[in-house]
């Protein structure tokens, strides 16, 4: 498998088992259909320990492999930490806590920011999935022609931007966090693995055998 992880939050899963799986996206990766996934096998995760809540009426739309935004909706008055520790006391089910969305992916900084949050004891486990530079470069060009008229040429696209796509530098800057608050994390190379994208993040919570 085409992943990997950093070496401190590695070290910190051989003490304790992680108590929340953050799938974070990020855009153009293939999370619809992990989401999917996750949804048609619900039911078969919380029995291996795993619990992924979400509305049925979302449940329903994905499990027909309809486009949502997964089971984590942005609360802009809490920070992300505290949701989560509202979440871990709120579940009955005794089992790791698993969020799929990619408006995590930009929203991760609540969490790193909210001193009163011991990152320790929330036991986090994110898994990210990028692009080749080079793919998402031409897909953020795209949208852009797509969705706001834009109208310079490619070349000059790629200037304006260094060279860098919005996603791959906000992927750099997350890394660099997690790593420095030694949070597990793992990483899928989704221009490498777009054809069993889902197989592997279930591989990576270990519910291999709850794939539908």
């Amino acid at each position: 498998m085409l992943l990997s992880e950093n070496a401190m939050g590695d070290s910190c899963t051989k003490m304790k088992e992680s108590n929340i799986y953050l799938h974070i996206g990020h855009g153009k990766t293939g999370s619809s259909a992990v989401q999917s996934a996750l949804a048609l096998a619900k039911d078969s995760l919380l029995s291996l320990g795993i619990y992924y809540p979400i509305d049925s009426s979302v449940q329903s739309k994905a499990s027909k492999f309809g486009i949502t935004s997964g089971n984590w909706s942005h609360i802009p008055e809490q920070s992300l930490g505290r949701e989560l520790t509202n979440l871990l006391k709120s579940t009955t089910h005794n089992s790791s806590l698993l969020l799929s969305s990619e408006h995590l992916f930009w929203h991760m900084d609540s969490l790193f920011n909210d001193g009163n949050i011991d990152l320790d004891r929330i036991n986090l486990h994110v898994i990210l999935a990028v692009r080749d530079l080079e793919e998402m470069l031409s897909s953020e060009y795209q949208q852009l022609v797509k969705r706001h008229g834009e109208t310079r040429p490619f070349e000059l696209f790629l200037h304006s931007r260094g060279f860098v796509s919005s996603h791959h530098r906000r992927a750099s800057q997350l890394l660099k966090a997690l790593s420095h608050h030694g949070i597990k994390t793992t990483v899928i190379n989704y221009s490498k693995r777009k054809s069993r994208i889902a197989e592997d993040v279930f591989e990576v919570i270990g519910a291999k055998d709850a794939y539908p």
